[in-house]
Formats: structure tokens, sequence, C-alpha cells
């Protein structure tokens, strides 16, 4: 495993699991079949922050604005513990 989960790293890991795991039995794989949801716009982040009243990290700002692809429903990030912002 790669001490950095950068795009590349991360995406090709998705796709090396993708490839591996054809029947889908590995962490609610049937239901994301790995992939990722769309980038969201800063725009959005920015409404969520304020009616919020607080601001993201950095690294998972990144991440939902620039590192999402492919919308499913049953994503891997919400299977891996991230959460999907609700406006």
């Amino acid at each position: 495993m790669p001490k950095t989960l950068d795009k590349p790293t991360s995406l090709g890991l998705l796709d090396r699991l993708d490839q591996k795991d054809l029947r889908r039995k590995i962490s609610g794989a049937g239901a994301h079949q790995y992939k990722l949801n769309p980038p969201l716009l800063i725009s959005v982040i920015e409404a969520f922050e304020k009616q919020q009243g607080g601001s993201l990290p950095g690294d998972y700002r990144s991440f939902i604005t620039e590192f999402r692809k492919e919308l499913s429903q049953n994503n891997v990030a919400k299977n891996w513990g991230f959460c999907i912002l609700l406006l």
C-alpha cells in the first residue's frame, strides 16, 4: 500500500480493485461498483461552510472538489466513511 493516496494513486487502486473483484464481494462493491461521486463546485462548498458556520479541512475540501468521479448513489467514498454534503 502506498504511503500517500494522491489522485492518480487512489484512482489506480480503485481500478485494480474493480478488475480483481469481478464478483463484487469487497467492502460494499456490489453497491458502489468502485465509482466515486462527481466533484462539487467551490460555490457549493462555500455555501455549505457558510450555512454551518465553519470550514472543511483542506484535504477533504480538495477531495470533494477535485477527486470524485462518476455518479453513484452508493459510492466508494460513502462506504469508506466519507459523508456527502447535503444543502
